[in-house]
C-alpha cells in the first residue's frame, strides 16, 4: 500500500508564499513552478522569509525576465537583497550565467560587485550532465568505474548544461571574469524528479514502449520535491559546507528500468495496488532468460534488480546527506 503523506511532507494543495515586499529575504528563488511548490512551504515552517519570481508576476511573485543575451541592469533592481539565491531556471550559455550573477551582486548596493557581504548562491543542475539526456540511462565509456560522483569528470564534449554550470563554478576562484573576489556559489545536480503530479510510474510507457527499449534502459535515480526543497535549505544554512562545490541529490538509491517496469507495469498511478499489467513484465522475463544464453562476457542476471555493474553505471548519493548530517525523508519511490 502507498503510505500516508502528511500535509507537511507533501503539501500538493499549498500555495507559495513570498515576502515580496520586503527588501531582504533569506531566500530567494529566481523561477518558481514545481520547485518552489515544495521549496516555499518548508521554507516557511522554518521560519525563513522568500521571494520568488516569475516571467509575469503571477501568485505574488515579483516579475523578473532574465535575458541571457542582454547587459541591461534594469530588470535586477526589482530583486531584495536576499541571503541565499537559488536559480531554478536552466541556462545553457555561460555568459548567460555570468550576466545574472553580474546583474543581481552589482544592483544590491553603491559598492556594486566588490560589496562586503555577497549573497550565496545556488544554481539547480542536472546529472544528466554525465550522460547527456535526461538521466533514464547511463553510460561512462571514458571511466572505469562505473560509479559516477560529484567529483567524476565531465564528458570530453560536455553539454551547454554542464559547460555553464562548470562557469558558474568558476566565479568562486578570485581570478574569475566579473571581479577580483571571489563569488559564494554551488551547484546542486538533481537526478529524476517526483512529487506533486510527477509519477515514475507514468514513465514506464513511454521509455519501455517496446522490448528493444526496454532491453537498452538502464539505471534510473530519483528524488522527491521535498529532499530537495530540505537539501537546498541545508545550503542555505550550512554554506560554508557547500561554498564552491558541486553536489549530487539523490535518495540514495539506484534504480534498475527493468526491475521497476516488471513491478508496476504500463498502466502509471491506475495500477497502484494492482498486479502489473502490459507486456513490460514478461518482456523483463525475456530479457532476463537472453543475458543466460548470451557470450560468456555477458553478466547473467540471476535476479532483479540488477547491479550497477550490469546496468553499465550509477549515481553516488550519499555524499550530500553525509556533509550536511541529514537523510532522506522520502528514501524510496513507492
Amino acid at each position: 500500500m502507498r503510505p500516508k503523506l502528511s500535509p507537511s511532507l507533501d503539501p500538493v494543495a499549498a500555495k507559495p508564499s513570498s515576502s515580496v515586499e520586503a527588501a531582504q529575504v533569506d531566500i530567494l528563488l529566481l523561477g518558481s513552478g514545481w520547485t518552489s511548490s515544495f521549496l516555499l512551504p518548508i521554507a516557511g515552517q522554518r521560519g525563513f522569509s522568500t521571494a520568488f519570481t516569475t516571467r509575469d508576476g503571477r501568485d505574488g511573485s515579483l516579475r523578473f525576465n532574465f535575458d541571457p543575451d542582454s547587459d541591461s541592469l534594469e530588470p535586477f533592481k526589482v530583486l531584495p537583497e536576499a541571503s541565499t539565491v537559488v536559480v531554478i531556471f536552466p541556462l545553457y550559455d555561460p555568459r548567460a550565467i555570468e550576466r545574472l550573477v553580474k546583474g543581481y551582486e552589482s544592483t544590491r548596493s553603491d559598492e556594486g560587485l566588490e560589496r562586503q557581504k555577497r549573497s550565496n548562491w545556488i544554481l539547480l543542475g542536472s546529472t544528466g550532465i554525465w550522460d547527456g539526456g535526461p538521466t533514464l540511462s547511463a553510460s561512462l565509456a571514458h571511466s572505469h568505474s562505473p560509479w559516477i560522483n560529484r567529483n567524476t569528470p565531465l564528458p570530453d564534449n560536455p553539454p551547454p548544461r554542464a559547460i555553464t554550470e562548470q562557469a558558474f563554478l568558476a566565479l568562486s576562484k578570485s581570478d574569475n571574469n566579473l571581479s577580483a573576489r571571489p563569488f559564494h556559489v554551488s551547484v546542486l545536480n538533481l537526478c529524476g524528479l517526483w512529487g506533486h503530479g510527477r509519477s515514475p510510474r507514468r514513465f514506464v510507457s513511454v521509455v519501455a514502449s517496446s522490448k528493444e527499449a526496454l532491453r537498452n534502459l538502464s539505471g534510473v535515480c530519483l528524488v522527491h520535491g521535498r529532499d530537495v526543497a530540505r537539501a537546498i535549505i541545508a545550503m542555505h544554512e550550512n554554506y560554508d559546507r557547500a561554498d564552491g562545490e558541486r553536489w549530487i541529490l539523490t535518495n540514495g538509491r539506484n534504480y534498475d528500468w527493468w526491475d521497476l517496469a516488471s513491478r508496476w507495469g504500463d498502466a502509471g498511478e491506475q495500477g497502484r495496488d494492482h498486479p502489473p499489467t502490459g507486456p513490460q513484465p514478461k518482456w523483463v522475463s525475456e530479457l532476463i532468460q537472453e543475458t543466460h544464453e548470451c557470450a560468456e562476457s555477458c553478466r547473467a542476471v540471476l535476479g532483479l534488480p540488477r547491479s550497477v555493474e550490469q546496468m553499465g553505471s550509477g549515481l553516488e548519493g550519499m555524499d550530500f546527506w553525509t556533509t550536511f548530517d541529514l537523510t532522506p525523508d522520502v528514501p524510496d519511490v513507492y
